[in-house]
């Protein structure tokens, strides 16, 4: 018995022993676990555009947290015990990133933690890259606004041989920072009968954003309806060259062409219809105040039945240097047209095909020279028109070079019979009239010279000429311009009659 008490007195003394270690160990994980000092974050990362994060503090003590740079600051900056602080990060105006470190002190212990952020990559980026425009649309409609975010200045590049559509940016201040750039983007008409696309290159402007990724946009506009001969034909053709040449769109006006001002109709037996079909055709077409950089837009060529045509009076005209293209000479009817004023600079050799032509209107435009290869060709021309191209008045031709229509009067041009009017005025002929044979150009019924620098002696098949009382000489012929020809002589003619016979043409 004795033994078994003894024995429950070690049992329980070893048990009191045991708790007393297990407590006293606990104690002591406690005082060691309240002693630890930590945060929830070593590392963080920001875009360019900064933020902010939570962090964890874990002490039993005071703490206190310090950065080494201004735009990366921790509040509160210290404390006592746990807590959760906020880290801030401002934004950066920088291209390259930056690293900031932060420490946190508690007792002898302290924790880092590294900020990285990142700067702004170089971009060019554009909002929207495909659009798709109308084959037609007004000019004051016709175009488009895109936005660009971009940190780097650059510029536009449109394919050479897209000529349609025309690029504009608003100025801007440029900074590290991706900033919305507007580009107006104006777009032609398409006459074509096919789609087209302007592939448009955004690229940086210097060197040294070279490693920048050029933005980009496509531009579809849809293609033109299709053209065949007949009375819709015709209007679509009339409404397609009235829009090139941004002129009045007589479309928009509300009536049917049979009311349109500037086209004269007539009917003709419908092509490939039945026996007996008429339609009403297009014979003439009149267009006034024009603005084109271009030549006439080639539907023209689908007006078939066109017998006269004239599109006169381009918006700075003078300014102007257009090549004219040949798809008129396919007009086999044409008997009278008009370029009054269009800026031409050159006429198609095609134009000597143009048999059924009457008379031709040239006047004040950019030729330097009279066309005789394709006037030599027009059998049936009656009247010919080539007065004041001229760049500018000039009144010294020995002054050096002579901005237009210069030299000697072309002797063949007095020896076409047919001719019944001839206007050569204002312009910068010098030397003096052909001398022809008496009777030469029967039927010419006007004469127009004057306001050039021609001299010399009136020959005798002018003075002599049965219609001469009819040309009103005296203003039209005998009155010549300027003070000095090209070899210094004053312009103006020795015989000039004092009188001159009645226009029969008026009895």
């Amino acid at each position: 018995m004795k033994f078994v008490n003894t024995l429950f007195r070690n049992i329980a003394f070893s048990g009191a022993t045991l708790s007393l270690l297990f407590s006293a160990y606990s104690c002591e994980k406690e005082i060691e676990l309240k002693e630890e000092f930590s945060i929830s974050e070593t590392e963080l990362q920001f875009n360019a555009e900064g933020g902010h994060s939570d962090i964890q503090i874990n002490a039993s003590e005071a703490w206190t947290v310090e950065s080494n740079a201004e735009w990366c600051l921790v509040s509160p900056a210290n404390g006592l015990g746990s807590a959760e602080v906020e880290l801030r990060v401002d934004t950066s105006y920088l291209y390259k990133g930056r690293d900031a470190v932060l420490t946190f002190h508690s007792g002898t212990k302290a924790r880092q933690m590294s900020v990285k952020q990142f700067g702004y990559e170089k971009v060019i980026n554009v909002e929207e890259i495909e659009y798709y425009v109308p084959d037609y649309e007004r000019v004051e409609n016709a175009y488009i606004d895109v936005t660009v975010h971009a940190n780097v200045d650059f510029n536009i590049q449109i394919p050479s041989d897209v000529k349609w559509v025309d690029v504009t940016k608003n100025d801007a201040y440029v900074s590290s920072v991706p900033r919305p750039r507007k580009l107006r983007i104006k777009y032609g008409i398409n006459s074509n009968f096919e789609e087209r696309t302007a592939n448009i290159k955004l690229v940086p402007a210097f060197d040294k954003d070279k490693e920048t990724t050029p933005g980009e946009l496509n531009i579809r506009q849809g293609a033109a309806p299709k053209i065949t001969p007949s009375r819709q034909g015709d209007s679509l053709a009339v409404v397609a060259i009235c829009r090139s040449l941004r002129t009045a769109d007589p479309s928009l006006s509300g009536k049917t062409m049979l009311n349109w001002d500037m086209v004269r109709l007539a009917e003709f037996p419908v092509e490939n219809g039945t026996p007996g079909q008429t339609e009403y055709r297009v014979t003439g077409l009149n267009i006034f105040i024009i603005d084109t950089k271009e030549s006439l837009p080639y539907q023209v060529k689908f007006l078939t039945k066109l017998e006269y045509l004239s599109v006169r009076s381009n918006t700075n005209s003078m300014l102007k240097s257009i090549p004219m293209t040949a798809e008129v000479c396919e007009l086999k009817n044409l008997k009278h047209l008009n370029l009054f004023a269009y800026g031409i600079s050159s006429l198609p050799k095609e134009m000597a095909n143009m048999k059924s032509l009457e008379e031709l209107n040239i006047s004040s435009n950019h030729l330097s020279e009279v066309p005789m290869d394709i006037l030599r060709n027009l059998p049936n021309l009656k009247a010919f028109s080539m007065v004041g191209c001229r760049r500018k008045d000039v009144n010294d031709l020995t002054l050096g070079e002579i901005p237009g229509l210069t030299g000697e009067l072309p002797a063949e041009l007095f020896t076409f019979d047919n001719l019944e009017y001839l206007e050569l005025s204002t312009n910068y002929f010098t030397g003096s009239i052909p001398d022809m044979p008496v009777g030469s150009m029967p039927n010419l019924k006007g004469l127009s010279l004057n306001f050039n620098f021609l001299s010399g002696n009136l020959p005798e098949w002018i003075v002599k000429h049965p219609y001469l009382g009819c040309w009103n000489p005296f203003l039209r012929v005998f009155t010549q311009d300027g003070i000095k020809d090209d070899k210094g002589n004053k312009p103006g003619f020795n015989n000039v009659p004092n009188k001159v016979p009645d226009c029969p043409l008026e009895n």
